[in-house]
């Protein structure tokens, strides 16, 4: 299963570009998603990295994200052990939303404590592109893929 993890500030400037090394890592990977399921992924991987800089605290966040060929899971490191809680938000609050969000895409998420902090997560299916006729299809996953340009931690 490929496998590639980073380390951010845990700044909400991070978030956009966080995003977009998600996206591109799967990219380098051969990951070839469908057009609604990017918007998922980029959304899952906005609200979880969200919720960490800004209700966690800690100078650092580690973003991990591992594909098989149907799915994906996306974890987001914290130094806060507290679970993260759901908002209550009125029609005009422009958050509150995040983790209700994760819930309606993801096929399953959680948290779980870490012995720095904690670790919220979020498994996603994998929609693919179909691959155009008369192209060769997409290379199968194996366990020694790795992204490049990824700073990688133990």
């Amino acid at each position: 299963m490929p496998a590639a993890r980073f380390v951010a500030p845990a700044n909400p400037s991070i978030v956009a570009p966080a995003r977009h090394r998600v996206l591109a890592t799967l990219c380098a990977w051969g990951i070839r998603l469908d057009e609604e399921t990017t918007g998922d992924v980029a959304l899952v991987v906005s609200e979880l990295l969200t919720n960490s800089v800004l209700h966690a605290g800690g100078d650092l966040v580690t973003i991990a994200v591992y594909a098989s060929r149907d799915r994906l899971l996306i974890e987001v490191y914290d130094a806060s052990p507290q679970a993260p809680a759901p908002g209550v938000a009125g029609e005009e609050d422009t958050s509150g939303r995040g983790l209700f969000l994760v819930e309606a895409l993801a096929r399953s998420h959680g948290s779980s404590p870490t012995p720095r902090g904690k670790k919220t997560w979020a498994e996603l299916d994998v929609r693919r592109r179909p691959t155009p006729s008369g192209a060769h299809p997409e290379p199968a996953l194996t366990a020694d893929h790795r992204p490049t340009g990824l700073a990688r931690t133990a």
